[in-house]
C-alpha cells in the first residue's frame, strides 16, 4: 500500500491508504479546518502568552485534539466545544476558562481580556 497525504492550511490533515495500480487515479478529499486564533489583552495591548498555550484547549466531551498550531492558530481534529485554560500570567487576575465552540470550516477569533493586578 501507498499513502496518500493532503491537508494543512485551512484542512484537516487526512492520510489516506492505497493500493496502486498503473494508470489508476486516486484522491483525497479533505474537510475544512476547525480554528481558533487566540490573543491575550490587557487595556486594548497585547500581552504575550506565558507558555505553549495549545496544551491549554482540550475537549469538553473527550474526544479530539490541537492538531496543527501556526502562530497562535490552532486547529482540532474533531467539532465540538472545548475549554481553554487559561494559564497564570505574570502581573495579571487568573482568568476564568473559556468554552470554545469549533466547527468545521469556521474560523474563530477569540480576545482573551486580562485585567491587571493592583
Amino acid at each position: 500500500p501507498v499513502t496518500l497525504f493532503a491537508g494543512g492550511g485551512d484542512y484537516q490533515t487526512k492520510n489516506t491508504d492505497i493500493v496502486a495500480v498503473s494508470g489508476g487515479a486516486y484522491s483525497v478529499v479533505v474537510t475544512p479546518a476547525a480554528q481558533v486564533t487566540i490573543t491575550l489583552q490587557s487595556a486594548g495591548q497585547p500581552v504575550i502568552w506565558p507558555i505553549n498555550y495549545w496544551e491549554f484547549l482540550t475537549p469538553i466531551n473527550g474526544m479530539g485534539y490541537v492538531n496543527y498550531i501556526t502562530g497562535n492558530t490552532l486547529g482540532v481534529s474533531e467539532e465540538g466545544v472545548y475549554l481553554l485554560t487559561v494559564p497564570e500570567v505574570p502581573g495579571y487576575e487568573p482568568h476564568a476558562p473559556v468554552e470554545v465552540p469549533m466547527s468545521f470550516g469556521e474560523h474563530l477569533d477569540l480576545v482573551i481580556q486580562l485585567v491587571p493586578k493592583p
